[in-house]
């Protein structure tokens, strides 16, 4: 079995079958980790929230970029996703606005930075 790296960095373009690439990455890091299914998936949810979120509220422009990250540090493994535009606010409505929700139930710690230069969702998951 090979071991899963302490640290990824990548940087994507900010269209939606870059969050299929980054969810893609995710799972590869997750194989070499000893975990159950059940945290797995509350993982992959998640981080899948928080990459659709960066998508479609965390840009403005089109060739926008998100970093994605993946860390293991003190038994924790760390997500980050940081969008390079500016928030966009949108309406919630009866079908949508339950990303963070989601995101707050699964993840033990959930952290959302906005500054002029864009979003960063921290996600912190114990091991």
């Amino acid at each position: 079995m090979m071991v899963a790296p302490r640290r990824v960095s990548q940087r994507y373009t900010a269209e939606p079958e870059f969050a299929a690439v980054a969810r893609a990455r995710l799972v590869e890091y997750l194989r070499d980790l000893e975990l159950t299914e059940e945290r797995q998936f509350a993982i992959l949810y998640a981080t899948g929230e928080a990459l659709a979120n960066a998508i479609e509220h965390g840009t403005t422009s089109p060739g926008e970029c998100f970093n994605f990250r993946i860390e293991r540090r003190g038994g924790h493994l760390r997500v980050q996703i940081e969008s390079t535009g500016c928030w966009q606010a949108f309406e919630p409505s009866e079908e949508r606005g339950r990303g963070i929700p989601i995101m707050e139930a699964l993840a033990d710690q959930v952290d959302i930075t906005t500054h002029t230069g864009g979003t960063i969702v921290h996600l912190s998951f114990r091991l």
